[in-house]
């Protein structure tokens, strides 16, 4: 690992370097520009569901402070795990509108989820590319070596370590899965938490390439706490130097709500939502998935989404801790206007999971 600050004598380097690992490796909405195709038929009022996001169990082996999935009762979870009769129904549905890839997380911890690798196996025969989301805790006990290989990326998230003496990640093939970390400043974070972390990093790339580690704060703060805290990590960042790089995310009330046509997710209860976000809204003592915000059922997906864009998926005024509405703006403008394609960087990553 190149563990280095950096060039500061390139004006502009963190700037640079942080906006370049934000675009690759997070969805900042840049990647719908790579799909004429699903931007033709926004622009022709239809749903295109270019990656779905699956979260198949509520279940996790970790309780982290600033968990937005926090309400899971008292036995861990207020929903069975999903059925792979579901998965299959929802991902062949999408699949004729054009799905591309899926991406893995929680809810819970997927690696958890007793179905795992059936599930790994049926999304690689379907030829969809697949990402993972995990804490990292059961990944080498869990998951088979030969389905790691069917992940385009594993995003790990090292605040495991805030818990855990030490985490084991298995050997990764960097020609077929891009290694990443992810780290959310919180009250357990300490000057030994990060040192901790540094030296976890720097082990692991001495057998595998460590492609970034993003940091980013508690997006559960309130909206000024938020700021604040993300002016102070955007410098904890340049002090790191590499491969640490700040993500940039805000509480922002979207004009209309419009992700869940090319990014949609499934989430334990069965129900599809618009956004994997939107427990940013429940109210504290009750966060979770809340019904109120699904738009159909995992059954009346191909009734729901192959009828006509009309206006917003969800009124967004229930949505004021809404983290994505860089994304529903550039949606908004390609649905209701017929604007340019602009320059794009041919170098981004990971395309498909916009």
């Amino acid at each position: 690992m190149e563990n280095r600050k950096y060039k500061e004598n390139a004006k502009g380097s963190f700037e640079k370097y942080n906006s370049q690992k934000e675009s690759f490796f997070t969805s900042t909405g840049e990647k719908i520009f790579f799909h004429k195709d699903a931007i033709n038929d926004l622009r022709n009022k239809c749903n295109h569901p270019i990656v779905l996001h699956i979260m198949p169990t509520e279940i996790c082996n970790l309780r982290c402070v600033f968990c937005s999935v926090a309400e899971r009762g008292e036995d861990g979870r207020l929903f069975p795990d999903l059925e792979m009769s579901q998965i299959r129904k929802v991902v062949g549905n999408f699949k004729k509108m054009g799905l591309k890839a899926v991406i893995l997380s929680g809810g819970g911890e997927p690696t958890i989820y007793p179905r795992i690798n059936e599930l790994l196996e049926f999304l690689h025969k379907e030829k969809l590319e697949i990402g993972l989301i995990t804490n990292g805790v059961a990944l080498a006990k869990k998951i088979k070596p030969k389905n790691l290989n069917y992940l385009a990326w594993i995003r790990i998230s090292i605040n495991s370590l805030d818990y855990l003496g030490d985490i084991q990640i298995p050997k990764l093939n960097p020609k077929k899965t891009t290694l990443g970390f992810s780290y959310i400043w919180n009250p357990l974070t300490s000057k030994k938490t990060i040192k901790k972390i540094q030296n976890k990093i720097e082990e692991l790339s001495s057998r595998s390439r460590v492609e970034y580690v993003r940091l980013l704060p508690d997006c559960n703060l309130e909206t000024e706490e938020l700021e604040k805290a993300h002016k102070k990590l955007r410098e904890m960042t340049k002090k790191l130097g590499l491969p640490f790089f700040h993500q940039y995310k805000t509480h922002i009330t979207p004009f209309e709500c419009h992700l869940g046509r090319v990014h949609p997710v499934l989430y334990t209860d069965g129900y599809i939502y618009p956004c994997d976000s939107l427990v940013l809204n429940s109210p504290v003592g009750d966060k979770k998935f809340h019904q109120s915000y699904a738009l159909c059922r995992w059954d009346e997906v191909n009734k729901y989404f192959t009828g006509k864009i009309r206006g917003t998926l969800i009124d967004t005024k229930k949505c004021p801790h809404c983290v994505f509405s860089r994304q529903n703006k550039l949606l908004f403008e390609i649905i209701n206007a017929d604007c340019a394609f602009p320059e794009i960087d041919r170098k981004f990553k990971h395309v498909n999971f916009i």
